[in-house]
């Protein structure tokens, strides 16, 4: 249980210095884990995960031999029961031993996802486990995880969805999801307006590369937490990129599946919701909490007329055909900038899809005049 490096060292930094001392404090009073058992902790500074399963892997010296084989699919079947006990309803599980302990890569790929799949296809009464995400720090190890999937059915069962940490890749029964985000929609003065952020990064437009702030679709990468739920995505990006402003449980309850797209050429999960009136001040109240903080992803949250994007989109009036053109946008505080629209929201405009479930949104959102019920008592608790 000392946690230094490989995936064992980055659960510790993230959850902070608690984690190593747990386990300092469980190895004085009980001893050492024994190889291929595990031992559940606190999550500590993780949240919102509930605990960690501390388990042991064998450390190969040499070939591989049948006990140190036993011993990795016992570390990951008691994990995975010890975790269902638990009332756990996912679990994240990487490529143990194949780092210092030098357990071979693709031989121990193949006895996790065989661990796994066991454990899926026979699990224990009362079995709480609905999720099993297969994960790792290095990419070549998820492709081989991925492969070992394949080969152990062709595909992977519903269940047992593999993923790398930040949306390096994800494979399951449907559609290959990489990431998720969600558009809010409202009326005002007639005009449909949708909520942007305002975010400095390197993006290009028809194929010219520009480095500054610009215009961007509330969403990201998938993530091990979210456990392979899109909606979870949508919701925690929303939540973050937001500055915390509004809970995101209470965002995810917000989100309908009816009301989505798939955007295969992104491998994106669009989201879209009416927002409420209240929602007009978020961009006034991220500025008075954040302004200009680095603890979030972006500098400026805005409404903005989706016909002046679309107008930008198309080169604006008299400007030139096919030249992009900058949005005005309130970013709070009275403050109003232009800004360029980045390449994805510029490809999202262009959609005929994406743009019919937009307008679809904003009927509703007008047609029972406000917005949707659940993100509305969400933003009148926050505003």
């Amino acid at each position: 249980l000392s946690h230094g490096s490989g995936v064992a060292g980055a659960i510790s930094r993230a959850g902070g210095p608690n984690i190593q001392r747990d386990s300092n404090e469980y190895i004085d009073k009980e001893g050492k884990v024994p190889t291929g058992q595990c031992v559940l902790m606190d999550a500590h500074n993780l949240q919102p995960i509930r605990f960690v399963v501390h388990t042991v892997g064998p450390s190969v010296r040499g070939s591989v031999t049948p006990q140190d084989e036993r011993h990795l699919s016992s570390a990951v079947s008691s994990s995975l029961y010890a975790a269902a006990e638990e009332g756990a309803a996912s679990i994240a599980i990487p490529c143990i031993s194949t780092g210092i302990f030098g357990f071979p890569v693709d031989k121990a790929c193949s006895l996790i996802v065989g661990a796994c799949t066991k454990f899926a296809a026979s699990p224990p009464p009362g079995n709480t486990l609905r999720s099993i995400v297969l994960i790792d720090i290095s990419t070549d190890r998820v492709q081989t995880l991925k492969q070992c999937l394949g080969r152990a059915g062709g595909a992977p069962p519903p269940s047992l969805p593999t993923a790398a940490r930040g949306g390096l890749s994800s494979t399951h029964s449907g559609p290959v999801i990489k990431a998720a985000g969600l558009l809010a929609v409202r009326l005002c003065g007639g005009r449909v307006q949708v909520l942007l952020s305002v975010e400095h990064r390197s993006d290009s437009f028809k194929g010219k590369w520009s480095s500054g702030e610009s215009l961007h679709v509330l969403g990201g990468q998938t993530d091990y937490r979210d456990g392979g739920d899109s909606r979870k995505t949508a919701a925690r990006e929303f939540w973050e990129e937001t500055g915390k402003l509004v809970k995101e449980q209470d965002v995810q309850s917000a989100i309908r599946e009816a009301d989505s797209l798939y955007l295969d050429y992104a491998k994106y999960q669009l989201y879209v919701v009416s927002a409420p009136p209240e929602a007009h001040t978020l961009p006034k109240l991220f500025q008075q909490r954040h302004g200009a903080s680095v603890s979030v992803e972006c500098s400026s949250l805005a409404w903005v007329g989706l016909d002046a994007l679309v107008a930008a989109l198309n080169g604006g009036k008299g400007k030139g055909k096919g030249k992009a053109q900058q949005v005005k946008a309130d970013v709070g505080l009275k403050r109003h900038k232009s800004f360029p629209l980045s390449e994805f929201l510029s490809k999202i405009l262009r959609d005929k899809a994406a743009m019919a479930l937009v307008d679809q949104v904003a009927k509703t959102c007008s047609e029972s005049g406000g917005g949707d019920p659940a993100l509305e008592t969400v933003l009148r608790t926050q505003i």
